[in-house]
């Protein structure tokens, strides 16, 4: 079967939704990747690394302050409006995750974060990720299962979970590949990576926190898929907006799966 052509589904969202929801992303996921890059890659002074799908900059920013004058971060995302005033051991590089050429035997370490799975050639991406790795260095590769489910059970409640229902949908008919994450581990050892991990991250999300903001941005992004795909009514979108804001409403989130491995030598 061939693959169909997979493409991000905020790509139109308005400027300041989208950093919106960047932030928020940081400020749910970053304690947990920034952990994992200490405790199980152990980041060095020196390093050159790359972060792939670099958002809003902050893991690139954390690791220039981590590896130091005398390494270097590749900061790359296919639109780079939000990398500005990064630290001067950063260089911020436009490129398209599914075609790029990551360079060979370049990097220390290799970091993206909810890309792979949203962009076609998906696992050779990955393979050419981890070509890009010097021996020894390593790969930190995080995705996410969208797997969100409301926590209670009454009629807003039911709207809100046909939400992430159609959240799915649409991601699925973008060509995402929602169970890329489930598959991390064994592609990183099918790629003859060493020393290969996993773990997975959640939390609890509740309406109104700077967590929610994930979310919410994406009704106005996605309204006309809503409509179609979701089969939400004008004034069931205009709800589920202020579901997500309400503090009484809760739900379970995505899970960002997370594997790493070294490449030999």
């Amino acid at each position: 079967m061939t693959e169909k052509a997979a493409h991000w589904i905020l790509k139109g969202s308005a400027h300041d939704a989208e950093l919106l929801r960047l932030h928020a992303l940081e400020e749910v996921f970053d304690e947990h990747t920034c952990r994992l890059l200490r405790e199980k890659i152990g980041v060095q002074v020196g390093w050159r690394c790359l972060e792939l799908g670099a958002g809003a900059g902050s893991i690139a920013r954390w690791l220039a302050e981590r590896i130091g004058s005398s390494g270097s971060v590749v900061a790359a995302d296919i639109n780079c409006r939000f990398l500005t005033d990064v630290p001067p051991n950063v260089e911020v590089r436009e490129l398209d995750a599914a075609v790029a050429d990551f360079g060979t035997e370049e990097f220390d370490l290799v970091h993206h974060r909810s890309v792979l799975a949203f962009v076609s050639g998906r696992d050779e991406a990955l393979a050419r990720l981890v070509a890009s790795l010097r021996p020894g260095g390593w790969l930190l590769s995080e995705e996410a299962l969208n797997n969100e489910y409301v926590v209670a059970g009454d009629s807003d409640d039911k709207l809100l979970a046909r939400f992430f229902d159609g959240l799915r949908a649409i991601l699925d008919a973008a060509g995402t590949d929602r169970l890329f994450a489930a598959r991390l581990r064994f592609a990183l050892k099918d790629l003859s990576l060493a020393d290969v991990g996993h773990e997975g991250s959640v939390w609890i999300a509740q309406g109104g926190d700077q967590r929610s903001d994930i979310y919410w941005p994406a009704v106005d992004g996605l309204r006309s898929q809503l409509r179609t795909l979701g089969r939400f009514a004008d004034d069931e979108i205009d709800r589920l907006r202020e579901l997500l804001r309400d503090s009484n409403s809760r739900w379970v989130s995505a899970t960002l799966m997370s594997a790493w491995g070294r490449r030999p030598g």
